[in-house]
């Protein structure tokens, strides 16, 4: 529930404009890379495959930042 209310939240900002000056809208986009980030990921060990390192390498990334 707490991922959806964010998604909603950055899915206004990002129509209306409102709230850019907080980040908002960066940190809706983070969490959305995280999640497609996390899926595909998720999909990929489903289908009976490994991760690679650079599979590895962006799922961390995604998850902690790549700063």
């Amino acid at each position: 529930m707490r991922g959806r209310g964010l998604a909603a939240l950055g899915e206004l900002v990002v129509r209306d404009g409102s709230g850019v000056e907080g980040g908002t809208v960066d940190a809706y986009e983070a969490w959305r890379d995280r999640i497609i980030v996390e899926e595909s990921m998720a999909a990929k060990v489903a289908r009976g495959e490994s991760l690679s390192l650079m599979d590895r390498a962006a799922l961390k990334a995604a998850r902690f930042g790549s700063r």
